[in-house]
């Protein structure tokens, strides 16, 4: 983010840029974008910046996207499908490390707040629904809904990846059982929330 910052005309700095952007303000990523030249607006990695930008980004108290997904049983699932409930979606992949190790916290959470109104969705970005179903049950996951995006469909503007402006992974959304967003940890934050933030908000709501 220091080369994009001091080097606004080095064709590197758009591709660093949109790299990192889901990690800091929005309002930042203008500020940077905003001195690049026109050649790095219109590069490709320039594009996919301005779209980011035009694109409305969820955050905390708006009403979350209605997605409409299918489960690893091949049954669809909705945010109706958790009207009422508390809904965590965990967005997680088996080659990302990070989600991995965070996976004892997740179902610590799960496990201590499952009887008390709370849900949860795992969401995998895998390359192949073959490695996604092998990492579920790898890791001890089956007694959780779950469903496939995919890495190659990340972008797509179909997919519950895009529509809560997932990526980088691991990501979190929290959901309240109006279906508003009260809650975003991990790399969804743009504050630094992390799972402790998270435990604490839980204790909040539900103890």
């Amino acid at each position: 983010m220091n080369y994009a910052i001091e080097n606004p005309e080095s064709s590197l700095s758009p591709y660093f840029l949109n790299f990192y952007q889901r990690s800091i303000p929005v309002d930042s990523v203008q500020n940077i974008f905003s001195s690049f030249s026109a050649n790095n607006k219109q590069s490709l990695d320039g594009k996919k910046i301005h779209s980011s930008l035009k694109k409305m980004i969820v955050k905390v108290d708006d009403a979350a996207p209605d997605f409409n997904v299918v489960d690893i049983s091949g049954n669809k699932l909705s945010l109706d499908s958790f009207k009422g409930k508390y809904l965590l979606i965990d967005f997680w992949a088996d080659w990302c490390k990070p989600c991995i190790a965070k996976f004892p916290e997740v179902k610590s959470l799960i496990n201590e707040y499952s009887d008390k109104g709370l849900e949860v969705l795992f969401v995998s970005f895998d390359e192949t629904e073959d490695d996604w179903k092998k990492g579920v049950k790898k890791y001890d996951l089956n007694n959780w809904d779950h469903t496939f995006v995919g890495f190659n469909n990340i972008d797509s503007k179909e997919s519950i990846g895009y529509q809560f402006d997932i990526k980088p992974i691991p990501a979190y959304i929290l959901i309240d059982r109006n279906g508003k967003i009260i809650g975003r940890y991990a790399s969804a934050s743009k504050e630094g929330k992390t799972l402790i933030d998270l435990k604490e908000k839980l204790e909040t709501l539900l103890n």
